[in-house]
């Protein structure tokens, strides 16, 4: 999913970062689950669980409407935050789950950080458990994921390494393996 911020709206990377945060962090329902998330100056990019395409879309209806009142009210701003719209793939097999957790957790290297290494404080990424290498600072806020291709079954192609992401190639060897290049 990615959520895009008018350009009116200051950078989501910056002091409105912790409000967009806690925006995330409560939208929590028992049919939709935010999961993982990459917050970057205009957009948000999120990976989110829901029991069906309806209770995806109240789901975001809600998401959006909780992160855009919380941006208007700590900057002091009125009207729209987000454009008219979100962006949504539904995952359906192991490599594109593992894919889209390697594009979002590293999504920061796309947008020009500095270190390619480091994990972006401004995602999941550090509590995020499927780092090779790396242990998560504490707990995470966020719900474990339920369905098993997001649970668990994209970790049989291996531990996401933090150079990994949206610059790197797939390529196919044969439809069960893959490789990261």
């Amino acid at each position: 999913m990615t959520f895009r911020v008018r350009s009116t709206v200051s950078s989501l990377r910056g002091k409105l970062f912790k409000t967009v945060r806690r925006g995330l962090l409560r939208s929590q329902k028992p049919f939709f689950r935010l999961v993982e998330f990459s917050v970057q100056g205009t957009h948000v990019h999120l990976i989110v669980e829901a029991t069906g395409r309806r209770s995806l879309e109240r789901g975001m209806r809600g998401l959006g409407t909780r992160v855009a009142m919380a941006i208007n009210r700590a900057s002091g701003r009125h009207g729209r935050v987000f454009g008219d719209r979100y962006f949504a793939r539904e995952l359906r097999t192991t490599i594109q789950v593992r894919m889209a957790l390697a594009y979002v957790l590293n999504n920061h290297r796309k947008h020009g950080s500095a270190d390619d290494i480091k994990l972006d404080p401004c995602s999941s990424g550090p509590w995020f458990t499927g780092w090779v290498g790396h242990q998560a600072r504490a707990p995470s806020p966020l719900p474990a994921a339920q369905t098993p291709l997001l649970a668990r079954r994209w970790r049989r192609l291996g531990l996401l390494d933090r150079r990994e992401g949206p610059r790197y190639h797939l390529i196919w060897n044969d439809p069960f393996e893959a490789e990261f290049v």
